[in-house]
């Protein structure tokens, strides 16, 4: 009988987890400030980084391998406000108890176990002001680790083909998005959420910031011709920095949007190579052109 490459479904997808939160910890980790803190228990081990956006990333494990631990943890020199608020990087969790005057937070462990936080004062993202009708535009929401909310994805013929949230390179917020594809024509295709129904004859404007690996990559993005009539598609050439493009397009009869304009914008590389984006914005257009 022939040899079949051994797989364990289990074991790659916690590999895969793994990876998607040491990228997600790097940034903070390989240039942030480090901080001081103390810990109630000597079961529990910490440490404190300020990140780019002057939240702070607090790393906690329980060395212990018996018993659960409660435990409290204090990071006096942080730099935030009396409305700093705290969550789990990876688990999600909500109002886990922190008292912001002297900075210490107060949850619990299971033995081995290791918990990630993030203590930040309340904001909006730039790309959510001025009537930003795209949901989560800076790639910034995520229920799993590296994978941004808010698009519908049409896989590549390619499984080399990969899109994910990159903590590392941002422009707005602290995360972009990161589509590589490994030969020209096998990208992945992106379509972003269903928009409200808009409003007929009225000019929109279109922004999105791209950056490349190496340059000269090129992001195609065609939008929906029933909604945006004469509008098909658009390529978008990257450089190696950020570099925002922005267009004009006016929606036509919302015949096509009788329950929100779905499918209203597809994109992906049409070349091969790596490319980054954020900040994606539709809005009212408050000035007469732009160019691309």
């Amino acid at each position: 009988a022939p040899i079949g490459f051994p797989y364990a479904a289990s074991a790659w997808s916690e590999i895969r987890t793994l990876a998607a939160e040491t990228m997600e910890l790097t940034a903070p980790l390989a240039a942030g400030k480090r901080l001081h803190v103390t810990t109630s228990s000597e079961d529990i081990v910490a440490g404190a980084w300020i990140d780019r956006d002057s939240s702070v990333v607090v790393l906690v494990a329980n060395i212990a391998g018996r018993v659960s631990s409660s435990f409290n943890i204090s990071v006096p020199d942080a730099p935030w406000s009396s409305t700093a608020l705290v969550q789990s990087v990876f688990e999600g969790f909500e109002d886990i108890p922190f008292n912001a005057t002297d900075g210490t937070i107060s949850d619990s462990l299971r033995g081995f176990e290791t918990r990630a936080y993030r203590i930040s004062s309340p904001s909006r993202s730039d790309a959510f002001a001025g009537g930003n009708l795209v949901y989560n535009p800076s790639y910034e929401i995520r229920v799993n680790p590296a994978v941004p909310d808010g698009n519908y994805v049409t896989v590549a013929d390619d499984d080399a083909a990969t899109f994910f949230s990159d903590g590392r390179l941002s422009v707005d917020g602290l995360h972009s998005l990161r589509l590589h594809a490994p030969s020209t024509g096998n990208s992945l295709a992106l379509s972003p959420y269903t928009l409200p129904v808009l409003e007929e004859g009225r000019s929109y404007t279109f922004s999105i910031w791209i950056r490349g690996s190496i340059g000269s990559e090129v992001v195609r993005f065609t939008f929906n011709a029933e909604i945006f009539p004469g509008s098909v598609q658009t390529d978008l050439r990257a450089t190696t920095s950020w570099q925002q493009h922005s267009l004009h397009l006016v929606p036509g009869s919302m015949r096509a949007c009788p329950y929100g304009c779905r499918g209203w914008l597809r994109y992906g590389l049409t070349t091969a190579g790596t490319v980054w984006l954020d900040a994606m914005s539709l809005q009212l257009s408050r000035t007469a052109a732009l160019v691309i």
